[in-house]
């Protein structure tokens, strides 16, 4: 096997694996349930094989559209994992359930 054929496998497997974590993540994010804020953690996986993909492609405008949502995918797992689970021993110490329709569905008041 050559290197050039070799490349083109690790691109290809870069490529499909962007796509189907990046799937997945959009999936999780449309159940909007409990398990939805893992998404984010999974489109974070998936931006790392699409910047590692545009780089080798030469993809520059695909590797900064990446970047961005790079960014955005941490402020979603901060709000939906970190943030919300940072909120619940309160409610807990209080003796009150989570609001999850409000964490969840942003239905709060």
């Amino acid at each position: 096997m050559s290197g050039a054929v070799g490349a083109i496998g690790l691109v290809q497997i870069l490529e499909w694996s962007g796509c189907c974590f990046g799937l997945l993540g959009s999936a999780l994010l449309a159940l909007n349930n409990r398990y939805s804020g893992y998404g984010f953690p999974v489109f974070l996986v998936s931006n790392g094989f699409w910047i590692v993909f545009g780089f080798l492609t030469g993809a520059m405008g695909l590797v900064v559209m990446q970047i961005g949502f790079t960014a955005t995918s941490l402020i979603g797992a901060w709000n939906w994992l970190i943030k919300a689970r940072r909120n619940e021993p309160l409610a807990a110490s209080l003796g009150e359930r989570p609001n999850t329709e409000c964490l969840i569905h942003k239905k709060c008041g």
